[in-house]
């Protein structure tokens, strides 16, 4: 609930600011977020780990109800 683990085709600084936007069934969310760490992940992409910095509480229980809904039994 503090982050999430991306991918992209070019590699990220880490303290990099970043912009995500969730695309939920019901609602969409975006806030900021700051590059954490970088890897190389294959020849073509680049992992790197982004910390919320601005996701409101009921965001944040929005995103929260929507995980567990997808966790397994």
């Amino acid at each position: 609930m503090e982050g999430a683990r991306f991918s992209a085709t070019r590699p990220v600084g880490v303290g990099e600011q970043v912009t995500v936007n969730f695309q939920l069934p019901t609602t969409s969310i975006e806030c900021k977020g700051r590059v954490c760490w970088c890897k190389k992940a294959s020849r073509n992409q680049h992992a790197f780990g982004v910390r919320f910095v601005d996701l409101r509480e009921g965001e944040r229980d929005c995103l929260g109800r929507h995980l567990m809904q997808m966790a397994p039994c």
